[in-house]
């Protein structure tokens, strides 16, 4: 169920605000964050999508030189600003708008830097990176010839400019954060509108300014000019005309580049300055990092990923201006300064698990206060301000576990790839920051589904296909049918879940295909076991046949395999491995093998009851094995074993998910039998293509008319004679032929005449023949006296 919608997980959220608080973690300051004028809110950085098309003003613009300062430098630029000559610092921004905030202009310190004269016939001197000099040409189609070189970024360092067209001073500071990739390598440094500047600012002390309001229209701080005119479209467009009319834009042009925008509203984002509580994550980034390496990542990478989205971020806005939401326990006093107190929030918290979070809405003030703050001379106002969407989620291991009697870490945390950023961080900080440990034992990702062709799913595209088409199929039946839930299952499981993957009606028709062969192989086994009761009729390990225990040998490589995929979330080779195991090892060989003596052997004959025993100790492991992916196959597996031990008449219900996990004895492991039946398994593929040699010349239909005789080379005696003697009485059965003979080159007994076909190998020869006896009127085996009468093997049969 979904859990956050819970008034007692809404109340757990205020009491994890409070810890945070009192621990520390959560402040409130003014500092540049992500905001949307569109919703009118804080943003924080999962809550943002990136549009690659977005086209912005690109400008290149002039600071002209005011004073030379105690640069470093500072007698060489002097002679830049005599006899009618002007020297402007070039920055370069994609945010125009943002240049009326702008309080200095950031060189880094080792970057190299030149002087050029931007027209021959101009005494117009610009300060530009050595480096980007050559692409500022290029653009602009300026000669920009220097006239000044070997200028460290340092050495300008106290340059003060003016501002192109308000006038006040934006001294040159160094910045570790300025590059060369682009631009000019000199930044435009505005401390209200960006991260890097407000670092810049908070260390010189410069004013942070930000003159943009709530909708993302300039404020009367920004002059009466732009006032009102919003930032991202007029605004921006009145801000280049006064470069223009400055003479300061060197040079403009619309650029497009990836830009982050709102996920909601899906309308581009600004960075702004404003009051807003943050947690400060320093404290505990370390400690997470390090708990990374315990915490098992499905794709691995998905470490690296968490592991860098951490070491990014000192900070995490928390408070979101909206009208819904679970509020921040803040009051206000008379001077506007927050009020965050244990007992406000316990009171708070209190009335929340009762009521529900809209009573912070709903209520008044003084109902909202504790006793020990009414009536005390002070006049309180309630916050408006909500929780981070991100905060909701990432105290679920409070909320979901902590809070019903559920120890952390869990399990597991599921969700997709984009979470990273999101609920799996949310996740580890919080739970950090409040009981200093991780809240997950695991975290597995997935990609998102695309069509058959490859594209995103999208309802405009109309490519989109609904779990219950799939599950109850369309109004056409024969072109669309009914898949049921398990093959919805069952395809998710058999792709790689940790990419996109493609969905369409051709792959559940082939996974459906697919688990037909599988759902028949069953019925097989099944059908086989009307007769044998477990309790009765089981087999000691000691006592089966070899080829029965070599069948349970791969049953236990099969079900180690499986238990080691589920238990790193690899279901696509679970579901890969059933499929190859029910159609390759079961059906295409070992019930070939045992066909016979299920059908023609007395019931309760020792050989049968082996086979028995095998089929209902792979049937009992198949359904649990693939109970995790088609659990209502699963349970239709369970159901209709026959004598089923973990069915009862007191619990004729009882689900497999009750009946724990696959028994894998150990003494079924047995590697020996590997090497001597790869031996086996060769020589009965030759013997099949012998066969089939007889068949397209159509000597025989079936192989129980063919007699086989597998010639050996003296030489390899001890490599396969030895090893088939070992079980010649099976042999008849392993190859499904009537009779079989076995002997070394050199012999000279066994058949004289020429057979019907041979088959060379390098370490053997089979030659087929016809057998020479009469078809048995019950098991259709040639070896009987008489077409009418049983063979001697069947007549012992019926006699007992």
């Amino acid at each position: 169920p979904y859990r956050t919608m819970d008034y007692s997980y809404e109340a757990a959220q205020i009491g994890v605000f409070d810890t945070l608080y009192h621990k520390g973690f959560i402040y409130r300051g003014l500092r540049p964050v992500h905001w949307s004028p569109s919703t009118r809110t804080a943003l924080a950085d999962a809550e943002l999508e990136y549009n690659d098309n977005h086209v912005s003003k690109s400008v290149y613009v002039s600071f002209p030189v005011s004073d030379v300062g105690r640069s470093g430098s500072g007698e060489k630029l002097k002679a830049y600003l005599t006899h009618g000559r002007t020297l402007s610092s070039v920055i370069w921004t994609t945010t125009p708008w943002s240049l009326p905030a702008n309080q200095a202009v950031c060189v880094h310190p080792d970057v190299q830097y030149s002087i050029v004269k931007k027209q021959p016939d101009e005494d117009v001197y610009y300060i530009v990176a050595k480096d980007l000099l050559g692409e500022l040409r290029k653009k602009t189609g300026l000669t920009l010839d220097v006239v000044l070189d070997g200028l460290k970024g340092a050495d300008l360092a106290g340059v003060v400019c003016s501002h192109p067209f308000l006038g006040r001073p934006s001294p040159i500071l160094e910045g570790d954060h300025v590059t060369t990739s682009a631009g000019t390598g000199l930044v435009h440094t505005a401390p209200g509108h960006g991260q890097d500047d407000f670092a810049v600012g908070t260390k010189h002390n410069l004013s942070i300014l930000s003159p943009v309001d709530d909708g993302g229209r300039f404020t009367a701080e920004a002059g009466e000019r732009l006032a009102g005119k919003a930032v991202l479209a007029d605004g921006n467009t009145e801000v280049i005309a006064m470069l223009n009319e400055a003479k300061a834009l060197v040079f403009g042009e619309d650029i497009t580049h990836r830009y982050p925008y709102d996920w909601r509203s899906k309308k581009p984002i600004i960075i702004r300055a404003t009051k807003q509580w943050f947690v400060d994550l320093r404290p505990v980034q370390h400690h997470a990092l390090k708990c990374l390496d315990d915490i098992q990542m499905v794709p691995p990478s998905g470490k690296a990923r968490l592991g860098a989205m951490l070491v990014g971020r000192a900070d995490w806005c928390i408070s979101r201006q909206r009208v819904w939401g679970v509020p921040l326990p803040v009051f206000y006093d008379a001077r506007g300064e927050p009020v965050v107190h244990s007992d406000i929030s316990k009171h708070v918290q209190s009335l929340v698990e009762k009521h529900g979070s809209d009573c912070w809405w709903d209520m008044s003030v003084q109902d909202l206060l504790p006793p020990s703050f009414r009536n005390n001379g002070e006049t309180y106002t309630k916050g408006t301000d909500t929780m981070d969407v991100w905060f909701d989620s990432g105290v679920s291991w409070k909320g979901v576990l902590l809070q019903r009697g559920i120890d952390i870490p869990a399990d597991l945390y599921l969700e997709g790839s984009d979470q990273h950023r999101g609920w799996f961080q949310s996740s580890l900080l919080t739970a950090m920051g409040v009981e200093s440990r991780v809240p997950f034992k695991s975290i597995v990702t997935h990609g998102f589904t695309l069509d058959e062709s490859g594209q995103k799913m999208s309802k405009s595209l109309g490519n989109t296909i609904s779990p219950s088409f799939i599950v109850r199929g369309g109004k056409d039946k024969r072109k669309d049918p009914p898949y049921g839930v398990d093959i919805l299952r069952l395809v998710a499981a058999s792709a790689d879940y940790t990419k996109d993957i493609s969905i369409g009606t051709n792959g559940f028709a082939k996974v459906h295909e697919s688990i037909k062969k599988f759902r028949n192989t069953v019925r097989f086994a099944l059908s086989n076991l009307y007769d044998f009761n477990p309790e009765v009729d089981m087999v000691r390990y000691e006592d089966m046949l070899e080829v029965d225990k070599f069948i349970l040998h791969r049953l236990y490589n099969f079900v180690d395999d499986a238990t080691h995929a589920y238990n790193n979330f690899n279901f696509s080779k679970v579901y890969r491995d059933l499929v190859s195991f029910a159609s390759v090892e079961l059906s295409s060989v070992y019930f070939d093998v045992i066909k016979h003596r299920l059908y023609v052997e007395a019931p309760a004959n020792i050989r049968r009851r082996s086979s028995q025993t095998a089929l209902h100790i792979i049937a009992t492991a198949l359904a649990k094995v693939i109970a995790p992916l088609a659990p209502h196959m699963a349970e239709d597996i369970n159901n209709h074993i026959p004598f089923n031990l973990t069915l009862s008449a007191q619990q004729p219900q009882s689900s497999i998910f009750c009946a724990g996990w696959v028994k894998n004895p150990v003494q079924f492991n047995r590697p020996d039998l590997e090497a001597k039946w790869a031996v086996i398994l060769e020589v009965r593929q030759a013997v099949n293509a012998a066969l089939e040699i007889v068949r397209s010349k159509k000597a025989i239909g079936r192989s129980e008319e063919a007699h086989i005789s597998i010639v050996i080379p003296g030489g390899n005696q001890s490599a396969h004679l030895g090893t088939l003697q070992s079980i010649g009485s099976e042999l008849t059965d392993i190859f499904m032929v009537s009779s079989c003979d076995l002997r070394a080159s050199t012999s000279s007994e066994g058949p004289s005449d020429i057979p019907l076909a041979s088959h060379t190998t390098a370490n053997f020869t089979v030659e087929v023949r016809l057998a020479s006896k009469h078809k048995c009127p019950r098991c259709w085996r040639k070896n009987s006296e008489r077409d009418d009468i049983p063979c001697s093997s069947c007549s012992s049969v019926i006699k007992t």
